[in-house]
């Protein structure tokens, strides 16, 4: 179903920008972690919404319902769609209501040992805030790292720590639910049964208040057993005796055995060796530093013939909680089946699974107070097979299984609810359905759920009588052998292909990705654009402008590739995408990369210098200690050469009292490369790291020092991995400055003398920290500043947000401020005055979004920092920044569709004199004619103009040149050294990028176009900023 104009209109004008009408975001929104067979698929309702909102308070959400309502459109209630059931996919269309801005922690009781949150707040940060506080959770979902409140709630609620707390809802005090007449009614015991496992077809949760309890020291021991049974018989053992843990949970041979098959991190950050765990059942155990299991839990296992692991191994599994999908890396798909087992029937379950099922199965279970479990169970396959059609079957062996040996399925959602009696009890089912009469007559709270018993759930509760049949055929149709298997797909390159299937969707990317929270779409997150180029590899869509542009305006932070439990080298992958997108299949980067790119070809540098300026910064103090040849050579870089020149000057400084001896290219140093590879013009990327290579070898280079994390990560391991692909050999390595000043203090080489005032933090460049591995030595290099007050802010190394730059900053300049605002805030929040940051680019990005967001913070390079404490006197390049960012800032918002159909509008006469004789004189003549006329011949014409003006525009790009160079010229504040290079530096970049824009252009253009007929005289027009 689509909405009407009138209805769109409306819900814009309430919500502005938190709503969307996007084909492509509507696409992205219409699954959750599950595939479904191409066979059940067609049962599973009409998923895409119609739009999606995203509400940010209990008022709004009443707004909505009321509306909903009124006009009779479904509506959906999404926190981070972890689950796999369903609940949050629309069934017949509608509106998806996100809670992605309601996550705020409203109130924390330590008294009490209680919290209240909004429904969208994520377990990780509510955990992070309680133990700010000396609390912590009772429980929590294994989803932790991006699940949220409500969801763990509306999906059942069992997971780590439920051994001693139980099912979430035993915890939870209160909660506020917005009905589906708008009405809001507050829920609490018995009441609860209205919210607890529904998939939120009672209305949407607004709040929750929960008990949580005191901070404590935990211990973890894991425990391996040969035999199901002598587990099974362990676990039921701790709870007959009770012995006082607080989670408790076990693993299967199949899931340690897949996850001793992971690829190590492949990609360049900083990796980690792989630790075997043994191949056997393995029980997990944790419990407070206070607690006496540790005495019982050891003569207990080996009573049932159990053996204690080591502490390592122990840690490990316990590290590993959050990664149960972690398989579906070899995969690439999961077939998910999840039941609820009494502790008493667990050695019979497990004993039917292993005799039953002939695929892997990999199990995780998890101890819940009342002596039950929770069992995970995945089944690698592949989705791309035609037998995962009948694979999937195997999900109702489990599940059969379950019910023989007193079990139920764990959640309903979409596929299960034909078994809601056995889940919630009849009792709760007729609570339900009485208050879907009173309060939902049209049925509008997320319909085809938890009570609606669809087609789809009743032909998974009718196949349950057939399952021996469906386990036979089954049985017959295997997935991959555990490891990778990439093959070029769709047209996308083999490695990403592969990795769209292998994505799990878990989420655990998305909150902490920059373009999510600086943009606020699904569209934007890793996995979302995972999602994207899974529909294309399937071939239900193709890539367009604007999903190319997307990923192109990735900072390239590597957050994801942190965060993701599979390890997916994300970023690496995507680079690749990049190249092949811009270099073979002809989408244009971004915009202003095009003339960066031609001044790089032409002068070596993005910042549109000139070469014979690139050593200007150097002092001829120290210019006369430059080495013509050296083993270690000074790099500094375009930003630091041409822009901010005290780091440069600064770093030189500290070098050289060091004790350092370096070589310079000077003059004919080339930019690192890195905004070409990024931006995926890889041919101009190629001639500068060729050009730089053979410098360096000239001058006999075997350790290159950088003042820019970038240039290090290029010369460190981009120029490497390229060369080596060559077949070429590679001998250099590459330290950021501060590497190498930690390496002179720790030797007692370097001092420095003075303190400086004020409060600092530092900021973790990404290029440097998460790409590269260092974080320690910048901090060594502030730390021996003398009684410098600094503090640390809370999210640092490998959690460091990111500044928002290059990338982002050059694609989309309001979402690069809204990410620097986050890095800010963080500075602010530890009330530091100086931000201290070891990359050029940080350093600008977050001057830039300070003054963008009125912040009173300084921003500093630690070069500059540490040389001024050194006594050094190293000039400001405030001014300078400021001023070359005013040109770059006007002619981005001036490249983009809409920007340059204005363009062109304003230099219309221009424009059709530059057409060939016949179409100039066409034009010209339809002008002169009358209105009634005109009006037919224009109709006539548009649908034929998108075609045509691709075919024109080569020829017509030289004649209309000088008055575009003009009109940039005019509207665009240069320095003299940008303005004499714009005649080289334009034509080049606008032929490469104009036909390809057109596209995009045209619909901006044409009603301009249709103006200028029409009137006597050209319409005044005023360019979009």
């Amino acid at each position: 179903m689509e909405l009407t104009s009138q209805q769109r209109r409306y819900l814009q004008d309430i919500f502005g920008d938190r709503i969307n009408f996007e084909k492509r975001e509507r696409q992205l929104y219409s699954s959750d972690v599950a595939a479904l067979p191409g066979l059940l698929s067609g049962m599973a309702g009409h998923s895409e919404p119609a739009a999606i909102v995203q509400p940010r308070d209990e008022d709004e959400l009443v707004q909505i319902a009321v509306w909903a309502q009124n006009n009779k459109i479904p509506l959906i209630a999404r926190g981070k769609a972890t689950s796999g059931y369903g609940g949050t996919v629309p069934f017949q269309g509608g509106m998806v209501v996100e809670f992605n801005r309601m996550r705020k922690i409203m109130a924390i009781d330590t008294g009490a040992c209680s919290i209240k949150v909004q429904p969208g707040a994520v377990w990780e940060d509510i955990d992070r805030r309680l133990r700010e506080r000396g609390l912590t959770l009772k429980s929590y979902p294994t989803s932790y790292p991006a699940s949220t409140a409500a969801g763990w709630l509306a999906t059942g609620g069992a997971g780590i720590g439920s051994y001693e707390a139980g099912y979430f809802r035993d915890s939870v005090l209160q909660v506020r639910l917005v009905q589906p007449d708008g009405e809001i009614k507050v829920l609490s015991g018995e009441d609860l049964d209205l919210v607890v496992n529904a998939s939120g077809i009672s209305g949407f949760i607004s709040s929750i208040e929960f008990r949580v309890m005191p901070l404590e020291k935990l211990e973890v021991q894991a425990f391996a057993f040969d035999q199901a049974s002598a587990a099974a018989q362990f676990i039921e053992a701790l709870y007959e005796e009770q012995v006082p843990l607080w989670s408790l949970s076990f693993s299967n041979p199949e899931a340690a055995r897949y996850r001793n098959r992971m690829p190590l991190n492949p990609h360049h950050g900083p990796g980690r060796d792989r630790l075997e765990v043994p191949e056997q059942f393995i029980v997990l155990a944790a419990y407070w530093h206070s607690s006496s299991a540790r005495e019982l839990l050891g003569d207990m296992a080996a009573k049932h013939g159990g053996a204690l692991l080591d502490d390592e191994t122990a840690l490990h599994e316990w590290e590993n909680r959050f990664s149960p999908m972690k398989a579906k890396r070899l995969g690439p798909s999961l077939i998910p089946a999840e039941v609820v087992v009494p502790a008493s029937g667990l050695a019979a379950v497990l004993h039917g699974l292993q005799h039953k099922i002939a695929l892997p199965l990999l199990l995780e279970g998890f101890a819940v107070r009342g002596k039950e479990l929770v069992l995970l169970g995945f089944i690698p396959h592949d989705e791309r097979k035609l037998g995962f059609n009948a694979a999937f079957g195997l999900s109702l062996t489990v599940l059969k299984i379950a019910l023989q040996n007193g079990g139920r399925p764990y959640g309903l959602g979409m596929y299960f609810s034909a078994f809601a009696p056995q889940l919630l009890g009849v009792q709760t089912v007729e609570s339900l359905k009485s208050m879907k009469k009173r309060t939902d007559p049209a049925g509008i709270m997320n319909p085809g759920k938890t009570i609606d018993t669809t087609l789809l759930a009743r032909a998974v509760r009718q196949a349950l009588s057939w399952e021996g049949v469906i386990t036979a055929v089954a049985n017959r149709f295997p997935g991959n052998p555990p490891a990778e298997h990439p093959r070029p797909q769709s047209g996308l390159p083999a490695e990403v292909a592969w990795l769209s299937y292998t994505c799990s969707s878990c989420g655990y990317c998305v909150d902490s990705c920059d373009q999510y929270y600086g943009r606020g779409w699904e569209s934007q997150s890793p996995r979302g654009k995972w999602r994207l180029l899974k529909m294309v590899a399937e071939g239900k869509t193709r890539l367009t402008q604007a999903d190319v542009s997307t990923f192109l305006a990735c900072t390239t932070c590597e957050t994801c590739n942190a965060r993701c439990q599979l390890e997916m080298p994300i970023e690496p992958a995507w680079m690749t995408l990049r190249g092949q997108l811009v270099e073979e299949k002809g989408f244009h980067s971004l915009p202003a990369f095009h003339i960066m790119e031609a001044s790089a070809r032409k002068e070596w540098n993005i910042w549109a210098r000139y070469a014979k300026d690139r050593d200007a910064w150097l002092p001829d103090d120290l210019r006369s200690k430059i080495k013509d040849r050296a083993e270690i050579a000074y790099f500094p870089g375009c930003t630091s050469a041409f822009v901010e020149q005290d780091v440069a000057l600064a770093t030189a400084r500290l070098l050289d009292k060091a004790g350092i001896e370096f070589t310079y290219l000077g003059k004919e140093e080339a930019c690192c490369g890195i905004p070409m590879l990024m931006a995926g013009r890889w041919d101009a990327w190629e001639a500068i790291m060729d050009h730089n290579i053979e410098l360096m070898k000239s001058k006999g280079v075997k350790t290159i020092v950088t003042s820019c994390p970038a240039c290090r990560l290029v010369w460190e391991t981009y120029y490497k991995r390229w060369m080596l692909d060559r077949g070429e050999q590679y001998h250099f390595t590459a330290k950021h400055y501060s590497e190498v000043l930690a390496e002179q203090i720790a030797a007692g080489r370097f001092e420095i003398p003075e303190t400086l005032k004020g409060r600092f933090t530092y900021h973790d460049p990404c290029h440097m920290g998460r790409a590269s591995g260092v974080y320690e030595a910048p901090r060594r290099l502030i730390q021996a500043i003398p009684g410098i007050d600094y503090q640390e802010m809370e999210f640092n190394r490998s959690q460091a947000h990111c500044c928002g730059s290059v990338m982002t900053l050059v694609a989309d300049p309001e979402a690069a401020a809204r990410i620097g605002q986050v890095r800010l805030n963080d500075a602010q929040k530890v009330q530091a005055q100086t931000i201290i940051t070891a990359c050029p680019c940080c350093r600008f990005q977050l001057q830039v979004s300070g003054r963008v967001n009125n912040m009173d913070i300084q921003v500093r390079d630690l070069a500059t920092v540490a040389a001024r404490a050194c006594g050094y006197d190293i000039p400001d390049s405030e001014a300078v920044m400021e001023r070359d960012w005013v040109p770059f800032d006007i002619m981005i918002r001036m490249l983009n569709p809409r920007g340059m159909a204005d363009m062109m509008a304003e230099m219309m006469d221009d424009l059709i004199q530059a057409m060939p004789g016949p179409m100039a004189g066409m034009m010209k003549w339809l002008r002169s004619r009358k209105p009634a006329l005109k009006k037919p011949l224009i109709a006539a014409m548009k649908p034929v103009m998108p075609r045509l003006f691709p075919i024109l525009l080569p020829g017509m790009l030289p004649r209309v040149m000088p008055k575009m160079l003009e009109m940039v010229k005019a509207k665009v504040p240069m320095p003299d050294f940008m303005a004499e290079q714009m005649p080289d530096l334009m034509p080049p970049a606008m032929a490469d990028l104009m036909p390809k824009m057109l596209p995009d252009i045209i619909p901006y253009f044409m009603p301009h176009l249709e103006s200028y007929l029409q009137a006597e005289n050209k319409p005044e027009v005023v360019l979009s900023r």
